[in-house]
């Protein structure tokens, strides 16, 4: 497998090494910052109504904020969005160093909320912006090392981060973070960058026009349409799984619930191999292919995780279930990309990231009431159900597709037919 330095021109592999090391540190910043929140949290007020309020004030955003702030990605300079996000969330993290008590635990629900904001803006600008950094032909690659990386950071964030919250504070952490968001500004500084320009002068009235044509090109598209199905009917099974596996470990598995760590963590280091994994295979299968064999592997790998009794087997399945799950979603990513145009690219990925949270906390949420009164082993091979669904019906759809045996260069042509690039 010949690496990245040998498949991009110079120019580009310095802006997408830039962006890589720019985004790796950030994102081990944001697992670090996750798991000392909750740990903060719940050091402050003891309560786990306080750290699941948390966790909800940081979904809340997905879903309100999204669809407007894909319209604004696709109006704005991708590498001003990307920096000045980083910024903004360098500044917001650094505020919640002076709370130094649960008189204070507003501020952190405040502050959490903002940076979920902020989110909303950046990650919809860093997917639109790989297929202009790393150039057309060299979509899946780069996809493939990014995600890999973000789950190798959230593999490493907590096992940092519980440490460093013991024996240094959360002040440490909160730094850690900031300063980690500030690096991948620098970096992003330093980052090459062209994009097509969308139609400049629009203001506020078209918010809702534009939007509307992100929302009609998705109803109107086989791709996009196939797309926003699958990914709700994994989602919805991934929802229901993080619900109930800490149960599933204990009463099926006879273990202790600290074994979530151990079982969560490989099944992210099966997500980086998948990821990795992609880039070899993508020279011999097409990208639609891949997306449902990976994703019957993950309907395979629940089933036969959900009959198990012992922590050993049980732990080589779920590595295999993450492994599926790298090779879908990092084929799905890559697929949508590649066909998708370039200045519909922010609303497109905001629409996505908004339906598969809801699936999320949909999946969630049922998981948690149906457990009551469901053994866990059948709420985990319901989940098999729904990933060999929705893998079945991605092959069958994504078949019929004009030019589904290639997987076609990215349509950057604007609203109007024409392509004009300027450099960010």
């Amino acid at each position: 497998m010949r690496g990245m330095a040998q498949t991009l021109e110079p120019d580009a592999r310095r802006s997408f090494g830039l962006l890589w090391a720019g985004q790796a540190i950030s994102q081990l910043g944001d697992a670090i910052f996750l798991t000392t929140l909750l740990l903060w949290v719940a050091d402050l007020t003891d309560s786990p109504a306080a750290v699941g309020a948390v966790l909800a004030v940081e979904a809340i955003p997905i879903l309100l904020v999204s669809p407007l702030a894909g319209v604004f990605v696709d109006r704005w300079r991708y590498k001003s969005t990307l920096i000045y996000s980083d910024l903004a969330r360098a500044v917001l993290v650094a505020l919640l160093i002076i709370v130094q008590s649960s008189d204070l635990l507003w501020l952190i629900f405040i502050d959490v909320f903002l940076i979920s904001v902020v989110t909303r803006f950046f990650f919809p600008s860093l997917m639109a912006a790989l297929p202009v950094v790393a150039g057309e032909g060299r979509l899946t690659r780069s996809i493939s090392y990014v995600r890999a990386t973000v789950n190798v950071a959230y593999i490493a964030g907590p096992l940092i981060a519980a440490p460093l919250f013991v024996y240094a504070g959360p002040e440490v952490a909160l730094a850690v973070n900031a300063l980690s968001f500030l690096a991948s500004a620098v970096a992003l500084a330093f980052c090459r960058l062209e994009q097509p320009r969308t139609q400049a002068a629009r203001g506020l009235a078209h918010v809702r026009q534009e939007l509307m044509s992100g929302v009609r090109l998705v109803r109107s598209s086989r791709l996009q349409s196939t797309a926003l199905t699958v990914g709700f009917l994994v989602l919805l099974g991934a929802g229901t799984m993080n619900a109930v596996n800490i149960f599933f470990i204990e009463e099926a598995l006879n273990e202790p619930r600290s074994y979530l760590g151990l079982v969560n963590g490989l099944g992210g280091l099966g997500f980086a191999i998948g990821a990795l994994a992609l880039i070899p295979l993508a020279n011999r299968l097409t990208l639609w292919r891949l997306i449902g064999i990976g994703l019957l592997l993950m309907g395979a790998a629940s089933l036969v995780y959900a009959q198990l009794s012992l922590i050993f087997p049980a732990l080589v399945v779920y590595t295999m279930f993450g492994l599926g799950n790298g090779v879908a979603d990092t084929a799905n990513q890559s697929f949508i990309l590649s066909r998708t145009p370039g200045l519909f690219r922010g609303r497109i990925i905001s629409l996505h990231t908004m339906a598969a949270n809801a699936a999320v906390v949909g999946g969630s949420a049922a998981a948690g009431f149906l457990a009551e009164s469901i053994d866990t082993r059948w709420l985990i091979s319901s989940t098999s159900v729904l990933f060999v669904l929705a893998g079945c019906f991605a092959l069958w759809s994504f078949s019929r597709l004009p030019g589904s045996d290639a997987d076609e260069e990215p349509d950057t042509t604007d609203e109007d037919g024409r392509l004009e690039r300027i450099e960010a």
